[in-house]
């Protein structure tokens, strides 16, 4: 590609930004959520074209011009991506992935290839898209695509390379538009780019790309075929993810798949049920990998295949029971449970639990509305008495227990709970409880024991789990954030910010290594 043609491209890019800001449509807008408002106030938003040509030295965050990223921390991390993402994603796939050297990205030699760590994270999702295209019968044919959330295009890039795509439009924040439309633009020269303004009605139809913000979302025709959200409406206010799930629901065509890809608890968002997919026929709902990849206790998003609604909506007590299961099952995926309920995944869906497993969740939703430690003890002993899924009642229990500081009942439920759990993060949380444990009552071998038992589980994460061990009040702290418990007496600011302090230490050990 010649210089001249990525200046006109950018210039382009700069143009829809004088736009955007003369017709008052940039991010300070109230509709913007404080998450969003946070990273965009210290991040560099409109890089210069000479930054923007080196954008990609940020590693998974682009916008780090100017600096290049810590180049052994960033590749542990894609290290840490990799070994996640091959266990759900197919090794054909990943040693198939293209990423060329725009942007000059943190490339690093995983078995065999050449990949940056932003690579290895949207193969993930770009594979799932794909593997749906191809079981509701899209792939072949030439599709119109509605992104919504994009960043800075990775995700984009790679359906491109596999997918028949005519049109592919993206909204976004006007400061991550101006990322995608550049980057996207670059690197397919051949397909137009159209910047969708205030008036402008019928425009998304164009051939190539369209790029357009919030607010003009109304300007959109539609029909889609794929309407795709990924790591995007967690980071939203609850009233944007309502408009863009009313959008959806409107413009997806009727064989069309919108593709979700989200948590909750980060945002707007409190529960799965304030996702209305009762708008739609909910085709599937399932964890799309099985392993935290940086964080033991991040949200990990849930797989939501949401088609056009055929029957008629729920409503009445029928839409609240629906709403009460979805709540608990993206409660226990949010632990790490994910291997112990996934065959409820589809009975969910088709509506065929059974008395047990329908009484068994409209008691895990309780639980997590009720905030008090008693009440919390009798759901436990109402869930032992429905005598099913036995392995999450002892790890909830554990879990419970230790947040309240009961050491000696805490270890009984975790170590009865690590005898009925697969190994799977949630047991992965047990051992590292128990390491918690063991540690702060000085029992050495004990505490070295579940430190590498859950170190086996979760080796990417060796020293996240080692700084937990050491910090007792930051565990207690996180693990009743995830029960929904609120302590009757919570740890002190200074014992949290101590804990902080020597997890920090580790992590900058780590760094250095």
């Amino acid at each position: 590609m010649k210089l001249q043609q990525l200046k006109e491209i950018y210039n382009s890019c700069v143009e829809y930004r004088k736009y955007l800001a003369k017709n008052k449509c940039m991010s300070n807008r109230n509709d913007v959520s404080e998450y969003w408002k946070e990273i965009l106030h210290w991040r560099n938003n409109f890089p210069s074209f000479k930054e923007m040509l080196k954008m990609r030295q940020g590693s998974t965050d682009p916008l780090e011009t100017g600096k290049r990223a810590n180049y052994k921390y960033e590749y542990k991390y894609a290290r840490s991506c990799y070994s996640v993402w091959s266990k759900s994603v197919p090794e054909s796939y990943l040693s198939n992935l293209k990423e060329n050297d725009f942007g000059l990205p943190l490339r690093f030699d995983i078995n065999g290839q050449r990949l940056s760590a932003g690579a290895i994270f949207n193969a993930l999702t770009s594979y799932r898209v794909i593997e749906w295209c191809k079981k509701r019968g899209l792939f072949n044919r030439p599709l119109r695509i509605l992104e919504i959330g994009a960043g800075y295009g990775q995700m984009a890039y790679q359906l491109l390379h596999n997918l028949n795509i005519k049109n592919y439009t993206i909204c976004d924040l006007p400061e991550n538009l101006f990322l995608s439309s550049f980057y996207l633009g670059a690197n397919f020269l051949d397909r137009p780019l159209n910047f969708l303004k205030e008036d402008d009605l019928g425009k998304d139809n164009l051939a190539g790309f369209v790029f357009l913000v919030p607010p003009f979302v109304k300007n959109l025709s539609g029909e889609y075929d794929l309407i795709i959200n990924s790591h995007s409406f967690q980071e939203m206010n609850l009233q944007s993810v309502n408009e863009y799930f009313e959008l959806a629901q409107k413009t997806i065509t009727p064989d069309g798949i919108f593709y979700s890809l989200n948590a909750h608890r980060k945002a707007g968002v409190i529960y799965p049920s304030d996702y209305q997919v009762e708008r739609f026929n909910l085709v599937s709902f399932s964890s799309a990998r099985k392993l935290p990849h940086h964080f033991i206790f991040a949200t990990n998003p849930y797989e939501m295949i949401l088609t056009k609604l055929t029957t008629s909506q729920l409503t009445g007590n029928a839409l609240n029971n629906f709403k009460q299961q979805f709540d608990a099952l993206g409660f226990m995926l949010q632990l790490g449970l994910d291997y112990e309920i996934s065959d409820l995944y589809s009975k969910f869906t088709e509506f065929k639990l059974n008395h047990s497993e329908i009484l068994f969740l409209g008691v895990i939703y309780k639980f997590i509305h009720s905030p008090d430690y008693a009440d919390k003890k009798k759901l436990l002993i109402k869930m032992r008495q429905i005598n099913i899924l036995m392995g999450i009642i002892a790890f909830l229990e554990g879990s419970l227990e230790f947040a309240m500081e009961h050491q000696k009942e805490a270890a009984a439920f975790l170590e009865d709970a690590l005898n009925k759990l697969v190994d799977s993060s949630a047991k992965a949380r047990c051992y590292i409880m128990l390491s918690c444990l063991t540690h702060k009552s000085g029992e050495k071998v004990a505490a070295c024991d579940n430190y590498a038992k859950a170190e086996e589980i979760l080796p990417h994460l060796s020293v996240e789990i080692l700084g937990w061990r050491n910090d007792y009040y930051g565990l207690i702290n996180q693990v009743a954030y995830q029960l929904y418990l609120a302590l009757p007496e919570p740890p002190t600011f200074w014992k949290i910010q101590f804990g902080r302090v020597k997890r920090k230490l580790i992590h900058m050990r780590d760094r250095e290594r």
